[in-house]
């Protein structure tokens, strides 16, 4: 991925509930933390936090299909970028989305959420370090 302070991404499909966005910013949530925040490029404030699957999942390897590769132009599996959507809970819970992970091509930035061909071996609330005790 570069190193920028901010990305922009783009969905042509959009993303499950926010369909009709089509670019989103990509940005650190608290300085010094796996957390990442995905706004809304259309409406800042809006979006959501994001992680790489490595800060929480060691292993995880999503079977993403032929279609879904060839619509981000993914050459290798080194050209993809995949983030998975974060839930906080009001207990101080966090939870991520394993099996809708968000594919990205690390050199166009044009991401996809995708459903995994091996989606039954994931999680969709896998147990993560909350934000807070992330950031300490």
């Amino acid at each position: 991925m570069p190193t920028k302070t901010e990305l922009t991404l783009k969905f042509p499909n959009g993303i499950l509930g926010f369909d009709q966005a089509k670019e989103f910013i990509l940005h650190a949530a608290v300085a010094g933390s796996s957390f990442l925040w995905l706004e809304l490029a259309s409406q800042p404030g809006h979006g959501f936090v994001v992680v790489a699957p490595a800060c929480c999942s060691p292993g995880y390897a999503p079977d993403i299909s032929q279609p879904d590769v060839e619509f981000l132009g993914l050459q290798s599996a080194d050209d993809a970028f995949v983030l998975n959507i974060v839930i906080l809970r009001p207990t101080g819970e966090a939870t991520a989305n394993l099996r809708a992970p968000l594919v990205l091509n690390r050199h166009t930035l044009v991401g996809k959420q995708c459903v995994p061909a091996n989606v039954s071996t994931f999680n969709i609330q896998h147990p993560i370090q909350p934000l807070a005790a992330a950031a300490a």
